[in-house]
């Protein structure tokens, strides 16, 4: 199926059941070939960061986290560095950018437990 025709289809069927929502649509067969594909291309004595974005889909972190063994993070955005720290046992976390002195001040007040975790 030639690209065009593969996200037309999608395009379609969005319009067809969407309810005017941003949505994720997800091909779990492609997501699955990738991460195959990964797993066979990447050197075996590197650990992978899982980057957590806009979308932190915790189904999906967990799906991609287990497969790939890991439980390192990069995250931008301190809720879901907070998600995270209660998700994985030994979550590694790096925050992705500079965050606020004041919200930092929280985040570790509220995360004292966890600190060794954060970079």
């Amino acid at each position: 199926m030639l690209y065009l025709d593969y996200f037309q289809e999608l395009q379609k069927t969005l319009h067809e059941q969407g309810n005017g929502q941003p949505q994720l649509i997800l091909d779990l067969s492609k997501l699955e070939q990738n991460i195959d594909w990964l797993q066979h291309k990447m050197p075996t004595h590197l650990k992978p960061r899982l980057v957590v974005k806009s979308l932190a889909n915790s189904i999906l972190l967990k799906r991609i986290a287990k497969a790939f063994n890991t439980q390192s993070f990069m995250v931008f955005h301190l809720p879901h560095a907070v998600h995270i720290l209660q998700a994985y046992t030994q979550a590694d976390i790096l925050m992705g950018k500079p965050v606020p002195l004041q919200c930092l001040k929280s985040f570790t007040e509220d995360q004292a437990e966890h600190l060794p975790k954060v970079q």
